[in-house]
């Protein structure tokens, strides 16, 4: 029986399938991750739609991570952040990184330190992904300040996907708008959206920290942003606007039924009497395949 393979990189251990075998060798891939935790539940439900029935590849620990100290017997939920393996139509490779919970950014002193517990998590992971060909990255996740912003900030709706080239950072956010389908063809234009977008970590610190850490040549580091509604719990339209972006631009399959009984259970979460994380949430309404 083949023991799981452990590899230590700073304050991160990755522990790697034992059954990963060869798909552990080093070839030209691409790293999706995608915060779970976010407001509006968009880029959890796309991230989760693009993993459909995957089992984790690997499992990444840290010391710094916010794991909360108590947990439930039976059906405890997991402490760690997810890596998924998915490839394209055209059997190209991707990564798809599910984290499930990051260092909380505050509006006072307190959030200054919110980078000693991120930064370290994302150098480690980026150094490990190098020796297995990682060489683009796409953070998924939606304009997550746009409640916050002034009118000088810029917005995006939610038929709308905000695309931030780190590599090129000068450059203005590339809008994209999705028009209604018309006999199964999609339609959508493209604007450069001159206003700033603001946004926290981890999100810009993926696409610093890949930038600079990456020993591979780089042919992508972008992020994708959608819309922002506040008024709705789930953000279904921001989250269909993303799911049809990562389908256009990666050829990735998506499981439309993990999408929709999602949408569901989470949009039945709103109504809870008691405070709940995600996951056991997950657990508890969700079944067994959100578990440990």
């Amino acid at each position: 029986m083949k023991a799981n393979i452990v590899e230590t990189y700073g304050d991160t251990d990755i522990v790697w399938n034992k059954i990963y075998g060869e798909h552990t060798s080093k070839t030209p891939t691409t790293l999706i991750v995608f915060n779970q935790n976010e407001k509006g539940y968009a880029s959890f439900i796309t991230g989760m739609g693009l993993i459909g029935d995957e089992k984790p590849v690997a499992r990444i620990f840290s010391r710094l991570h916010q794991v909360e100290p108590f947990n439930n017997y039976p059906e405890p939920v997991f402490p760690e952040w997810r890596l998924f393996e998915k490839k394209n139509k055209d059997g190209d490779r991707f990564f798809i990184l599910r984290i499930t919970h990051t260092f909380p950014v505050h509006n006072d002193d307190e959030s200054s330190i919110s980078w000693l517990y991120t930064y370290p998590i994302i150098r480690d992971i980026v150094l490990a992904l190098n020796n297995k060909g990682v060489d683009s990255l796409c953070y998924l996740t939606v304009n997550l300040m746009q409640e916050f912003s002034t009118t000088t900030h810029g917005t995006i709706n939610e038929n709308q996907i905000g695309v931030f080239d780190y590599m090129n950072h000068e450059e203005d956010i590339q809008l994209i708008t999705k028009y209604p389908t018309k006999n199964n063809v999609s339609h959508h234009a493209e604007q450069a959206l001159k206003e700033d977008i603001v946004m926290p970590l981890p999100v810009w610190a993926f696409g610093s920290v890949f930038k600079n850490f990456c020993r591979n040549t780089i042919k992508e580091n972008i992020t994708v942003i959608g819309g922002r509604d506040r008024n709705t719990f789930v953000n279904t339209e921001t989250q269909e606007t993303l799911s049809w972006w990562m389908r256009e631009h990666y050829k990735l399959e998506t499981d439309h039924e993990k999408e929709k009984y999602l949408t569901v259970l989470l949009s039945d979460l709103e109504h809870l009497t008691k405070p709940l994380s995600l996951d056991r949430a997950m657990v508890e309404f969700g079944g067994n395949e959100f578990g440990e």
